[in-house]
Parts: C-alpha cells; structure tokens; sequence
C-alpha cells in the first residue's frame, strides 16, 4: 500500500501546483494557507531552496490580500488562521519573523476575544478559541496573563452547574443551523462543542492551573456521565441538560468534527497535561471501540476529507496508534487509508477526490474541493503522515494533538 499512496500524493502535489490563487481565499481550512500547509510538507525531505520559493510565493500572496483588507478575523478564513500557519513555518525554522510582526495585529484579534467572550463565540473555526489556536503557537499567549484571566473568569461565571461534580457550557455558532444552538442540549463535537473549549483550557499557563483544573475536571466529568462502552458509539452526538438519553441516541458517526474520536482526542490531551491516567484510558478505549466500526454507511463516512471523512478518521487512528503502539488500532488506520485511497473515483475531481455537500434542495452533491478541512490538501496530509509520522504536527491546528 505504501507505493500506492506514493503515488496518490504524487497526484495530489501535481494537481495542488496548478491552484489558480486569483480565485482562493486566504484562508487555513478551504484556501491557499491549507493548500500551503500540504505542499510545505510533501517537500519535508526535499532542499530548503525548493520550500522557499513555495513559502515566498504564499508570503507575497499573504501581504496582497492584507494591502487589499481581505482578511477577517475568523480562524477558518481569515487572519487568526493564516498567523497560526506563518507561526508554525517559524517554529519549524523554515521562516524568519520579526519579533514585533504580529504586534500590528494583537490589537485587533484581542478586541475580536473580548467581543466573542461577551456572545459566548468561543467557536474554533469563528470565534475565541481559533484566535487563542494561532497566540499559542506563535508563543503568545503566555504574555496574555490579563487575557487568560478574563476568559477564565467568564467561563467559570458561564457555567451551567449540573451538579457539584459536573459543569458544561453552551457555545454559540455564528454560522450555525438552529439545531446548533438548541439552548436544551451541549454540543459533544470536538469542532464546535464542549471538547474544545477544554482542550483550549489545556493551552493555557500554568500558573492558572488552580482555576483551570476544577473547570477541565467537572467538564469532563459531565462528557464521560454520557459514556457507555456498550451501545454502537460511546457518546451521543450531543447531550441534553440534566436530562439522560435513550440508547438509539448512541449512534454518532466516526469523525474529527462529531462523535468519539473527538472527545478521545480531547480527553487523551487533558490526561497528557495534568497526568490523569484514567482519562487517557478511557480515550484508547473509545478509540479501540472505534475500531471495531468498518462499514462506511453505518459510520456514516460519505467522503474522505480530515473533517468528516475517511482520511481524517485514518489520522486519529494513526495518532493513537503512535500513543500506544497498538496493533488494532494500526490496522484500523491502515483500513481507513485503503478506503480513502479506494474512494479517489471522481474523473473530473482532483487527484480523484471530491467532497460531499448537501445543497439548499437537500439534495447531496459531490463538489471538488482542494482545501484542508474537507479536501485533498487534507487528504494528502494524512496520506503523508502515515508514511512519515514526523510530518503530522500540522494536527494541533485541529485541536487533534
């Protein structure tokens, strides 16, 4: 198989180069930062010089669409997202920054939190949490004490006490669906839910850990109160306020976005950094569970993005394989990087590839898609990771790691 997705990301590299950038947004989960973040990568092995003209080409892009104030302030789309990824190419010495570049625009993204704390819009990819995502990596937000002080505070005054051992909050999606922001349920989602808001917490100093501890355990407590080892998925998609569910509510597909992979994501983190073991058990549990899942249809896996495809369920799988050195847990990503490579059967999509969207008639239609959150910059990033696992540190920007 290994020859295989050689050649797959041969494919995929090639079709990436052809990117017209005139019509891409700058962005990191469906523009050019995301297309960026693959095409840095794929040449992990290859001379500097090479990734430099690459590099140079997306600064230069970068600087255009700043001049012509392009860039809004959504993790997604707009400056937080694409700041993260120049703090990643520093942080792997392949860019040089100013020390003072990024001054010019703390002023504006701190204005973005204070606002977005005030809605409850911590969302990841549109509100709080995808903005604190790019001041960790570039080393800032430990010089933020005011700031983490604030959302500390407000997240222990927003809380919804269920009992004295469990807490949760309700976040607000700006771009959501009504059913999104249901005021009777907790978004369970690593992408837009409860997870997240913990694994931001992790990321905070820890000189705040006597605050930040109580809020990541009973918040935790209350995701695990809905956990059972026994019914099709360990969690429901989401949860409902003081309420328990029926057993035909376990039925979450395999995904980043929803359902257990991403709260085994979340709870290994939180193990990792207050070295809780019983949390990191219970998330190579879930996931070992997890394995156990292979028809497609019942997983509800429709195409192969990282989001809520095939591709992004094989790199979950190969992250907690590089944890624990499990060997089912090996073939389970090893099943899912077949499926995806099985899955390239469009003609007329990029390197086979494309997405599935459900448009205003309902209706399912499968789009191209060259992006990182649901298309092929995605797919290559984890076909490559699991060639060369020292590639897969991009999976932080996701919340993954």
């Amino acid at each position: 198989m290994k020859e295989a997705v050689k050649k797959k990301l041969k494919e995929i590299s090639e079709c990436l180069k052809e990117t017209d950038v005139t019509n891409f947004n700058i962005g990191l989960t469906s523009g050019l930062t995301g297309i960026n973040l693959f095409r840095v990568n794929y040449l992990h092995k290859e001379n500097y010089d090479e990734k430099a003209q690459i590099i140079n080409g997306y600064v230069y892009i970068f600087l255009e669409h700043l001049r012509r104030g392009n860039s809004g302030i959504y993790y997604a789309d707009g400056l937080p997202g694409t700041l993260w990824y120049l703090s990643y190419l520093k942080n792997k010495k392949l860019i040089d920054i100013h020390p003072g570049f990024f001054t010019d625009f703390e002023k504006k993204i701190d204005e973005c939190i204070l606002n977005n704390i005030k809605t409850n819009q911590f969302d990841l990819f549109y509100g709080v949490i995808g903005c604190l995502l790019f001041y960790s990596e570039a080393n800032i937000l430990s010089q933020k004490k005011i700031l983490q002080k604030e959302i500390v505070k407000h997240l222990k005054k927003s809380a919804i006490v269920i009992n004295k051992n469990q807490i949760a909050w309700q976040l607000y999606h700006p771009l959501g669906k009504k059913e999104n922001n249901d005021k009777s349920s907790v978004n369970l989602g690593l992408s837009h839910g409860l997870p997240s808001i913990i694994s931001c917490l992790l990321k905070f100093d820890t000189e705040f850990d006597e605050e930040i501890y109580p809020l990541v355990k009973k918040s935790i407590n209350y995701c695990l109160s809905y956990y059972s080892s026994s019914l099709i998925s360990s969690f429901p998609y989401d949860a409902k306020l003081f309420s328990k569910l029926d057993a035909n509510e376990y039925n979450s597909r395999l995904a980043w976005c929803y359902g257990d992979m991403g709260i085994a994501c979340m709870l290994w983190n939180a193990g990792q950094r207050f070295n809780i073991k019983d949390w990191k058990k219970i998330a190579v549990a879930v996931i070992t569970k997890c394995s156990n899942r292979k028809n497609a249809q019942e997983a509800r896996i429709v195409d192969s993005g990282i989001c809520h495809g095939s591709a992004g369920v094989a790199h979950i799988f190969h992250r907690f394989y590089l944890y624990t050195n499990d060997l089912k847990i090996k073939k389970a990503a090893d099943f899912w990087i077949e499926r995806t490579l099985a899955m390239a059967q469009f003609s007329d999509g990029p390197a086979g590839y494309k997405r599935m969207h459900v448009n205003e008639l309902n209706q399912s239609v499968y789009l191209p898609d060259n992006g990182f959150l649901e298309g092929v910059s995605g797919i290559g990033l984890v076909l490559l990771g699991w060639l060369y696992p020292e590639t897969i540190d991009w999976d932080r920007s996701l919340l993954i790691s």
